[in-house]
């Protein structure tokens, strides 16, 4: 085959048997309607999920899996919190306290550093400041 031969045949589209490529599927792997009835599926079991979730929410089923924490409606000494003050644009200082027990929480928005010490009682002399 002549130079002139191949591009004529390259102009009216005409490939030769060199450049014949794998021939692809032209139909779907899928079809549309399974397509859809699987998502709608999927769709279904998720809103079950949720619903069964929210119902075991309202009915209380679930208080036994959460993870036991200070300020929960059955703790005997809940987390109060006694006085808060802003001593400066990015940092705050918190009076915590948990049955006769007081925490100083310092929160600064600069650094990245939070400091918590436990008060002293009224006639201890550890309630002391440095």
């Amino acid at each position: 085959m002549s130079w002139t031969d191949a591009i004529g045949q390259a102009a009216l589209g005409v490939a030769s048997p060199a450049t014949v490529g794998i021939p692809f599927r032209t139909d779907s792997a899928v079809a549309a309607d399974r397509l859809l009835f699987a998502m709608l599926g999927v769709s279904l079991v998720l809103v079950a999920v949720l619903v069964a979730l929210y119902v075991a929410k309202r009915r209380g089923w679930l208080k036994g899996m959460m993870p036991a924490g200070l300020g929960r409606k059955d703790d005997p000494e809940p987390l109060v919190l006694r006085a808060a003050k802003r001593i400066s644009a990015s940092t705050s200082v918190y009076v915590l306290a948990s049955g006769d027990r007081e925490f100083l929480v310092v929160e600064s928005a600069r650094g990245v550093t939070s400091q918590i010490r436990l008060l002293g009682c009224h006639g201890d002399s550890r309630g002391d400041l440095p």
